[in-house]
């Protein structure tokens, strides 16, 4: 079992790109804070693209989570919103997004609540607070925490292999090699 505790923390390792938290300021959808550092222009397509859900619906102002596609990427959004003067209502939407690669798409969705409440945890702890502009001051909790927290959650959520019990046998060996190729085919590219 422990060579595939080690396939897990790879395959997760490489797979997760990184956590964005964006606002929609005055200047309008602004990535404030990304880990690990991608470049600016990935960060501004994962800003608007999480912060197009809201336009024009009230009632996604509710907190909730959703995945969308992102460039060759998938994206868990986590929609909520900042207290401030100056924004419309009183308020000015914002998101943390985790992108990650297709590939562990299947493995973003069964985390999804996990990962709903550890977003939910991290926020709780940061009492965001925003400039004029409407721009996150700082971060009281580093970014690189909730990373970390992320990982643990998909890799509690992931098994590579994944067996069934015994049954056909034709089916649970036909399910067993599809879960080593597709194992086979995460790795090729490491």
């Amino acid at each position: 079992m422990e060579i595939l505790s080690k396939i897990n923390q790879v395959v997760i390792d490489k797979f997760i790109k990184c956590v964005i938290i964006s606002t929609a300021n005055i200047l309008g959808p602004t990535p404030q804070f990304c880990f690990p550092p991608q470049d600016e222009n990935f960060q501004n397509i994962v800003a608007m693209k999480s912060l197009i859900l809201l336009a024009g619906n009230q009632d996604e102002r509710v907190i909730t989570s959703s995945i969308i596609p992102i460039s060759n990427d998938f994206g868990l959004v986590y929609l909520f919103y900042i207290t401030h003067p100056k924004g419309r209502a009183g308020i000015f939407d914002a998101t943390i997004t985790i992108v990650i690669d297709r590939e562990i798409k299947n493995i973003l969705i069964k985390s999804i609540d996990d990962l709903t409440r550890t977003i939910k945890n991290y926020l709780s702890d940061c009492d965001l607070k925003l400039n004029e502009e409407g721009n996150i001051i700082n971060l009281k909790v580093p970014l690189n925490r909730l990373y970390q927290n992320i990982k643990k959650d998909l890799l509690s959520n992931s098994n590579p292999i994944q067996l069934i019990g015994v049954g056909d046998p034709t089916y649970d060996i036909h399910d067993l090699k599809k879960s080593i190729n597709d194992l086979r085919k995460l790795l090729s590219n490491y």
